[in-house]
């Protein structure tokens, strides 16, 4: 079974002081595929660009044995009222692939306060870091328990990170599913999942395609 995890519309709330926001979406699974890694060659979200043209140094960042990571363009002059202009499919998380029985998935609704970004850097920060090489090492088979360390340890220095690079997470949002449940679609070919919090806002896209 494959499976797309798409971001197809998002936005932001009131709160806060400035009129509009600059914003960007991370996305990181990992699955029990080894197969769907494939060192950076894949479509980057809706930044349209690949991980080999934005972190030329990817070779050394052992969690991309593991994990496929996204990172969209930044959206600027939103507003409550002006949403970034999305269709289709909109931001692209986890690009059509077979998880091979579990898939957990992590994203960030972010504000670039510095009013721009490196997005290789960013990404080449978070999958870097040493505690994320830590867990990298301890994982010696793809196994439920090494795919949800790896995930809880990622997800965990996210926010420490982009506060270094002046960047502020407004939202984040798990998913994560077994083939027995249909990694969360539950007998449905296709969910939808509004999520949210009193900052930030997004329409989790969860679809099987073959």
């Amino acid at each position: 079974m494959r499976i797309a995890i798409t971001v197809p519309g998002l936005g932001v709330t009131a709160k806060g002081w400035e009129k509009s926001k600059e914003i960007y979406v991370i996305g990181l699974a990992a699955d029990l595929n080894p197969e769907t890694r494939s060192g950076g060659d894949e479509c980057v979200g809706a930044l349209n660009e690949t991980l080999a043209a934005i972190m030329p140094n990817r070779q050394n960042l052992g969690a991309l044995k593991w994990i496929v990571a996204s990172v969209s363009n930044v959206f600027n002059w939103v507003r409550p009222d002006q949403a970034p202009s999305l269709s289709g499919s909109g931001i692209v998380l986890y690009p059509n692939l077979d998880p091979k029985g579990f898939l957990a998935l992590h994203l960030s609704i972010v504000e670039s306060d510095a009013g721009k970004r490196r997005s290789g850097e960013t990404l080449e920060g978070i999958l870097g870091h040493h505690a994320v090489k830590g867990a990298v090492e301890e994982i010696t088979e793809a196994s439920e328990a090494g795919v949800a360390l790896l995930m809880r340890t990622v997800t965990g220095i996210i926010p420490e990170m982009l506060k270094g690079n002046k960047d502020d997470v407004l939202f984040s949002h798990n998913h994560s599913g077994f083939e027995w449940d249909d990694y969360g679609l539950e007998g449905h070919p296709s969910r939808e999942f509004e999520v949210g919090n009193d900052r930030a806002y997004c329409t989790l896209r969860v679809r099987k395609t073959a």
